[in-house]
């Protein structure tokens, strides 16, 4: 299984260092790309450690109350499927959650906001670990959140994208904004793909 997403985790980074390599412009571009790659990292940082601080604590997890469906339109809109094969790389299907599974909400998120769906360890017995939050503004304290529970079927039913991401390991996360992945974190906040910061 590690052999399997190392291989796909290879072939991205092959892809991004072909993309890195324009430094024919001079060393003063290349000095300031990594300037502005450095700013990028450490806003990324901010925007994750939020979120994480954000994740409703295991005992919120426990009692979060079952919803209906209406809870599913924060998710928005369908995801572009060409990002959908970037995070699908990261994934393996043989750590998706469970036909029964529950997927963590927060409430109050407006279709129109960009979300991020982290997945932590389950908190109870068919707690899928996802858990799907509204991206924190810059000043926004990083309380926890209160949110409620929802079906992962019928998420999945209503939006199909969200199945690229479920065999995610947990610690990792998923930016998702305008249809589209803005990008992919692991466990140890680091971008694998995308950004956590745009203009």
């Amino acid at each position: 299984k590690a052999a399997h997403r190392l291989s796909r985790m290879t072939a991205v980074l092959d892809e991004y260092a072909r993309s890195e390599t324009g430094t024919e412009r001079g060393p003063a571009v290349a000095r300031e790309q990594r300037r502005g790659r450095d700013a990028g990292r450490d806003a990324g940082l901010a925007v994750i450690a939020r979120l994480r601080r954000r994740l409703p604590r295991e005992s919120a997890r426990k009692r979060a109350t079952l919803a209906d469906r209406s809870s599913i339109g924060a998710l928005g809109s369908d995801v572009d499927p060409s990002h959908l094969e970037r995070v699908a790389m990261f994934a393996d299907p043989t750590d998706e959650p469970g036909a029964d599974a529950q997927i963590i909400i927060e409430q109050g998120i407006g279709t129109d906001e960009p979300i991020a769906l982290l997945r932590t360890r389950g908190a109870f017995d068919n707690d899928s670990g996802w858990t799907v939050l509204r991206l924190p503004a810059a000043n926004e304290p990083g309380d926890a959140v209160e949110a409620v529970r929802v079906p992962l079927a019928d998420v999945v039913a209503r939006r199909g994208a969200v199945r690229a991401m479920l065999g995610l390991p947990p610690g990792w996360g998923v930016i998702v904004d305008d249809e589209r992945v803005r990008g992919v974190f692991d466990e140890r906040d680091s971008m694998v793909w995308g950004s956590a910061t745009w203009a």
